[in-house]
């Protein structure tokens, strides 16, 4: 059996959970942006996590707690590859950690993997039935059950957390009271933060830097400015700011829109919203069509800005850009409100036509 398809974080859970619920043997492979995670279940029971972060990796997080040394991993690493045995596996022949000891790392790698993997917004999945091998793998004793839970309060706890940092092109700075840092019992994630804050990268570039969830440095960031070692900085208006600079701000509230929209009609079209959603892309002007080409919801907030931006100033002359920017999202969600009162009826269409003039009164 065969699913696949895109999610939001709701939908990517209740497919793990039908997953285990069912009984199923076979691989669920997941990506957002550039992360991927492999689950691998079987009869229903998870038995391995993989993630392409590095610091998701088991041997990193061995080192990161001081359970082995480097060169000891990279020793058990030569080995490994050379035996063709697990990682952990090579750890207890070489007497290196117990296996009690490295089965509670594994059960944290794999509780911490899943539960980021429940806070992406979006993405793609594939899961495939496959008989797995097990020999020599030591399984993780995970509670799925526990898991959405905790994904659950965790999403609550961003919506929150976001209030803070609306925007991933945030810069902070160090304040005056950051040599009171020392006296303040800050963890690993939020030094590590503080000192990657202090380069002056933006929110983004930090959380992808740090090699740590998004959740974490979210909430590294928030204690950071509520004990107020950080503030934000003051956004410089310059001569040589870039068309993707300037044009921001409307993509951003467009796209805002569209989420709206998205997550009215979602309920009553399933996964057929995309479909429409696709469907109603104007294409009047060859230029509507160009700067919508590449443009897809689930995509993050960045990559959407970028290639829309990209389009925009490739194919349009600099005084018309603004006005055809605008123009073309006018259209796209005309046509979206067109289609939308069979589906969700007339009241509903009538609440987000009120949504949406609030946000385009910020134009």
């Amino acid at each position: 059996m065969t699913i696949e398809g895109d999610f939001n974080t709701l939908f990517l859970a209740d497919i793990l959970q039908l997953l285990c619920n069912h009984g199923k043997t076979g691989v669920l492979k997941a990506s957002h942006a550039e992360h991927e995670v492999k689950t691998f279940i079987k009869a229903g029971n998870i038995i391995c996590v993989m993630g392409s972060k590095e610091s998701t990796r088991l041997g990193n997080i061995l080192t990161s707690n001081n359970a082995i040394t480097q060169d000891q991993l990279e020793t058990c690493l030569e080995i490994a590859g050379r035996k063709m045995k697990p990682l952990g596996k090579i750890l207890i022949e070489e007497k290196l950690i117990t296996e009690k000891t490295l089965t509670q790392f594994i059960d944290r790698q794999a509780e911490d993997i899943i539960l980021d993997m429940l806070l992406w917004e979006a993405g793609n999945f594939i899961y495939n039935d496959y008989d797995l091998d097990i020999k020599d793998l030591i399984i993780p004793r995970l509670n799925i059950m526990k898991i959405l839970m905790q994904a659950t309060r965790r999403i609550d706890e961003m919506s929150v957390l976001v209030k803070q940092i609306s925007d991933e092109r945030m810069r902070f700075k160090l304040s005056a009271r950051t040599e009171e840092k020392d006296a303040l019992k800050l963890d690993d994630i939020e030094r590590k933060v503080l000192e990657l804050i202090d380069d002056g990268r933006t929110v983004r570039e930090v959380i992808d830097t740090s090699g740590e969830d998004e959740f974490h440095c979210y909430k590294a960031y928030y204690s950071l400015i509520s004990s107020g070692l950080i503030v934000r900085r003051k956004r410089e208006v310059a001569p040589f700011e870039t068309e993707e600079d300037r044009y921001y701000p409307i993509i951003k509230i467009y796209l805002d829109i569209l989420n709206t929209v998205y997550e009215q009609a979602r309920p009553a079209l399933g996964r057929q919203v995309v479909d429409v959603f696709d469907a109603c892309k104007p294409e009047r002007h060859p230029w509507q069509k160009t700067l919508l080409k590449d443009f897809n919801l689930h995509n993050p907030l960045a990559t959407n800005v970028q290639n829309i931006s990209e389009a925009l100033m490739s194919t349009i002359e600099p005084e018309k850009q603004h006005a055809r920017l605008i123009d073309t999202f006018n259209t796209f969600i005309a046509n979206i409100l067109e289609k939308l009162p069979g589906f969700i009826g007339q009241t509903a269409t009538q609440v987000l036509f009120k949504k949406i003039e609030a946000r385009l009164a910020k134009l």
